[in-house]
């Protein structure tokens, strides 16, 4: 537990990153691509966590000698976070969405409610 405790700064700084940083890289590139805001907005959402691949991938370097147990531990909380935080992200309802995206006062009339 203290290793996790001692990468909690660097586990936000890669949560942030991974957070938002990811989702606004596949907003530009598919802005470019000439897809909507909202398209690249939730194509956005769905890169904003990394993978369970990246805890099979550490694990194998922490068994072989590559990686530090320090590495995991970053790795897993980062994982924790960001799978958390971007499935909460994806339970918003679509009106919530639109209000990121275009702004609090954008009419949103012609989008369907969720229950």
């Amino acid at each position: 537990m203290s290793t996790i405790g001692e990468q909690t700064g660097a586990a936000i700084v890669f949560s942030l990153f991974v957070l938002i940083g990811n989702p606004l890289i596949v907003m530009v590139i598919m802005g470019y691509m000439g897809y909507r805001k909202r398209t690249s907005f939730l194509a956005g959402l769905t890169v904003a966590q990394i993978s369970e691949f990246s805890l099979i991938f550490m694990a194998m370097g922490v068994s072989i000698g590559h990686v530090p147990d320090s590495a995991m531990g970053l790795v897993t909380l980062v994982g924790l976070v960001t799978i958390d935080a971007a499935q909460a992200a994806h339970d918003v309802r679509p009106q919530e969405h639109l209000r990121l995206i275009d702004g609090p006062f954008a009419d949103h009339a012609d989008v369907q409610r969720v229950a």
